[in-house]
């Protein structure tokens, strides 16, 4: 059963989140059903849709009050999929300027000044 974003809030998103992934960490079968079920989502997959939109439809919420105090409008929601045909030329150039660094399989900047709870960049 979905719940509508209105039956959402951000606070229990949140909670969620921390849970899952604390699980998914600890439970090799619940991240072999998440991973499956991000793929079922990524496929379009109507019941794994309709519960992405509750969710992002109730972050919006909590965004349009920041948005609202700040006098923001006219603001153009896009997703992160947007940015995939851009994203080559951009780690191109953060490659040549010596930003952009493998690590771990991923192509990553590190930012001086932060670091991981470990403390590894």
């Amino acid at each position: 059963n979905i719940e509508t974003s209105q039956d959402v809030e951000l606070g229990d998103l949140v909670e969620l989140y921390k849970a899952a992934k604390k699980r998914f960490d600890a439970d090799d079968d619940f991240k072999a059903r998440a991973r499956e079920g991000v793929v079922k989502l990524q496929a379009g997959n109507k019941e794994e849709l309709a519960a992405w939109e509750a969710l992002c439809a109730a972050s919006r919420v909590e965004y349009q009050k920041i948005y609202d105090m700040l006098n923001i409008k006219g603001l153009i929601e896009r997703g992160e999929s947007f940015y995939n045909p851009f994203l080559n030329d951009v780690v191109e150039d953060l490659e040549k300027q010596g930003l952009a660094v493998k690590s771990e399989g991923a192509t990553a900047v590190f930012l001086d000044g932060y670091e991981n709870r470990d403390g590894t960049p």
